[in-house]
């Protein structure tokens, strides 16, 4: 049974497929806090 990335590989979706999946995983990581979440301070 072919695997996953394999497939991706095979039909040509890989690059697409890995830039999404490293980019969630960015998010995941480094998730960037809500502009709601700031205290003005002037």
């Amino acid at each position: 049974m072919p695997s996953v990335i394999g497939l991706l590989e095979e039909r040509g979706d890989l690059a697409p497929y890995w830039r999404f999946h490293t980019a969630r995983e960015h998010e995941r990581l480094y998730p960037t806090p809500s502009r709601q979440e700031y205290d003005l301070t002037a």
